[in-house]
């Protein structure tokens, strides 16, 4: 067999050809047509590291098939941006632009970001995660100062559980005009109710407090703070 690399004649356009004692093309990977060069098979294309043994699976770093698909064994290094972009070619999926991040064992899968990482001047490791942390199995939001351990729970700033429960490890601020907190039960049945629970751990009571502009009290002009029943209420 014979490798030709950019041949003349009839194959002046082929980059890489593989060819038999009689100079018949085995097979051919790549083109050059003007400044578009493509590289491509008619299979796939397969990158592997310099091992005595490159053809077993484990020496695979990168893998091309034959229907568009890349498999990369190690990290992605990308210094500018990446974009998923989904044009509507018909049809109605569940779902379009898709990131898949599969981990095992509970061990942390998720996205890690240090903002400040390549700064010219204070460059800092603080680092945000966002994902489902390492042995925690919900959705959690956590920030480590110095880059280390930000999936751990110990780290978490934001957390939901798997029923769905929310957990804040932090002041919690609406602010807008008009703001508006509802606690809606869904359970018709009677002796439902929404409720809201104080917990302390130092035994000291709770403090519902109420900070009106003018400081008012309700026997003045302004207000303080009102409980009244709703028009709805049936019990």
């Amino acid at each position: 067999p014979h490798i030709v690399i950019a041949s003349g004649g009839a194959d002046s356009n082929c980059i890489l050809q593989f060819s038999d004692d009689n100079g018949s093309q085995l097979s051919a990977i790549g083109t050059l047509e003007g400044s578009v060069l493509t590289l491509a098979s008619n299979s796939e294309m397969v990158f592997k590291t310099s091992s005595s043994s490159l053809d077993t699976d484990s020496n695979i770093r990168m893998n091309i098939s034959n229907t568009g698909d890349v498999l990369i064994k190690e990290k992605l290094e990308i210094n500018k941006g990446l974009k998923l972009n989904v044009l509507d070619e018909g049809g109605a999926p569940g779902d379009t632009a898709i990131v898949d991040i599969y981990g095992y064992e509970g061990r942390g899968a998720g996205i890690k970001i240090r903002d400040s990482a390549n700064s010219a001047a204070s460059s800092s490791d603080r680092e945000w995660f966002v994902g489902s942390g390492y042995a925690q199995s919900g959705f959690n939001i956590g920030y480590s100062a110095t880059g280390a351990n930000s999936s751990y729970s110990a780290q978490n700033k934001f957390a939901i559980t798997t029923a769905g429960d929310s957990i804040f490890f932090g002041d919690v601020n609406i602010s807008k005009n008009s703001p508006k907190l509802t606690l809606r039960d869904t359970n018709a049945t009677a002796g439902s109710y929404p409720t809201i629970d104080f917990e302390t751990s130092n035994n000291q009571g709770v403090s519902l407090y109420h900070n009106e502009v003018n400081g008012e009290l309700p026997n003045g002009a302004g207000y303080g703070l009102i409980l009244s029943p709703s028009d709805e209420n049936t019990q």
